[in-house]
């Protein structure tokens, strides 16, 4: 399963740069969401964006980074469906 979702991530970087600026269309790609989902998430700053004079842009750096923090370990049980796991015990 982690292969797979390393094949995956990599395909999808080699799309991105690291450094690259994405509309909200390209998030949405890159993220696997509506581009409803990402407006709503900027309206409510739940996720790193730059207002610019032609739009809002996301660096990929940023959103690795914030998607890094917001992921918890967790263990495959049953294909889609994981249960976190505390490694501090």
């Amino acid at each position: 399963m982690n292969q797979e979702c390393n094949e995956t991530n990599n395909k999808l970087n080699s799309n991105f740069q690291a450094g690259e600026l994405l509309t909200a269309d390209e998030m949405s790609q890159y993220l696997h969401v509506h581009r409803e989902t990402i407006y709503r998430w900027v309206t409510r700053r739940q996720i790193p964006f730059m207002k610019l004079p032609h739009g809002i842009r996301f660096r990929q750096f940023d959103i690795d980074r914030w998607l890094t923090k917001r992921s918890s370990p967790g263990r495959v049980v049953k294909k889609g469906i994981y249960l976190e796991v505390n490694i501090d015990k």
